[in-house]
């Protein structure tokens, strides 16, 4: 089975925002896949990444699990936690995260995935994996929000639709 990416739409940030949000996002594809490279203006340590879907809440008792190298742990999530991010105390530093959300047009309820990979330099970085259930509403928006400060310039957000032949 051939499986293909296209492009709906990018933003890298040339000045620091509070948040980025992809609009109208076209209902002709089977799944979407977003690939963003955020890091936050907060000046002390990793913060949280939020997403909303259609400006809800992304999902209902969310799950992640997390791990440093020397500490694993897991738990339920705030609704709309999506991963931890670099904070700029991180300079040039960037965390790496993949949001996938398969039948995002369909009228069921849909599972969203991600996961996210942040450090500290020279002393840890992080994996995380997240998951949960959003409502069955197709997906025509979706934004994103650090908990703590903003996003910084070259913060970069790539949206995908994926096909599958």
């Amino acid at each position: 089975m051939a499986t293909t990416y296209e492009l709906i739409a990018k933003n890298v940030l040339g000045s620091t925002s509070a948040t980025v949000t992809f609009t109208s996002i076209p209902q002709t594809f089977d799944d979407l896949c977003l690939l963003i490279s955020p890091r936050s203006s907060h000046g002390g340590s990793d913060t949280y990444l939020y997403m909303k879907l259609n400006g809800n809440n992304t999902t209902s008792n969310p799950r992640y699990l997390v791990g440093s190298g020397s500490v694993v742990s897991s738990g339920t999530a705030l609704a709309n936690f999506m991963g931890w991010i670099n904070a700029s105390a991180y300079s040039g530093i960037w965390s790496s995260v993949e949001i996938y959300i398969p039948n995002y047009a369909g009228s069921a309820n849909k599972s969203v995935s991600a996961t996210c990979v942040s450090e500290r330099p020279t002393t840890t970085a992080f994996m995380s994996a997240h998951a949960g259930i959003y409502g069955s509403s197709a997906v025509t928006s979706i934004e994103f929000s650090a908990n703590d400060g903003s996003f910084v310039a070259g913060s970069s957000f790539y949206l995908y639709g994926i096909t599958k032949a």
